[in-house]
């Protein structure tokens, strides 16, 4: 992931009155600044005849990296090599990917963590379980299914709705609603619940997306809390 666009979830549940019952819901859409990206791919010649340059590269190859990690740009990297004796030649094979929110000292509020065993499908989101909104419950792919819902350009994926029950049951409840203030939150108050991270209605910068969801019973105050792709 290169950029991430975040929609916040915040559902107000019902409130009582002599008149019958109400209900509100508030959605907040950010965009997060855009940054300069880069895409390396490094094709290997490993025959015997291309010792010397192996050996140039492999030496070489830390100040390669420190000449991205000096400027503002958001980069990846990928290697293969020539050679026909293995299996599965010229596959890029993945490690494992991240998304963080961190409040404004850099501490972890939440986090998950995917690799490429999670078989997420290009042009549709993974959204949390409505029977798992839970502190630890996100950190589990079987906790997570393929949204097949359609929004925007095409793509599929329910951002500021309530998710499905990957279960087959119902759809996530809404939060209780509160008349005390605003406050930050702490570890696993809040936690993502959706995320889109191969688009192909539109391009990564306008495609890409997450969704949190307030799972405590106060409003919160996430003003300069960071979401990272820590891949």
């Amino acid at each position: 992931m290169k950029r991430i666009n975040f929609i916040l979830l915040s559902l107000v549940g019902l409130g009582c009155s002599e008149y019958g019952y109400t209900s509100k819901v508030q959605k907040d859409v950010f965009q997060q600044v855009r940054r300069n990206t880069v895409d390396i791919l490094l094709v290997i010649d490993n025959s015997c005849s291309m010792i010397d340059e192996q050996e140039k590269l492999s030496t070489n190859f830390e100040s390669f990296i420190d000449a991205f990690a000096n400027v503002d740009v958001d980069w990846q990297i990928g290697v293969v090599t020539t050679d026909t004796q293995i299996e599965d030649v010229g596959v890029l094979v993945g490690g494992s990917d991240a998304i963080r929110i961190e409040d404004p000292e850099g501490r972890t509020i939440d986090q998950v963590k995917w690799n490429r065993d999670w078989n997420i499908p290009a042009g549709a989101s993974l959204q949390l379980s409505a029977d798992s909104f839970s502190t630890t419950s996100n950190t589990s792919p079987s906790n997570w299914c393929v949204s097949d819902s359609e929004f925007g350009d095409g793509d599929m994926g329910t951002p500021g709705t309530p998710n499905k029950s990957c279960s087959g049951g119902s759809d996530a409840p809404s939060e209780s609603s509160s008349s005390e203030p605003a406050a930050p939150p702490n570890a696993g108050d809040i936690i993502f619940t959706e995320f889109m991270i191969d688009p192909v209605a539109s391009d990564d910068a306008n495609g890409e997306w997450v969704e949190l969801t307030n799972i405590s019973e106060t409003p919160i105050d996430i003003s300069g809390y960071v979401i990272r792709d820590v891949g």
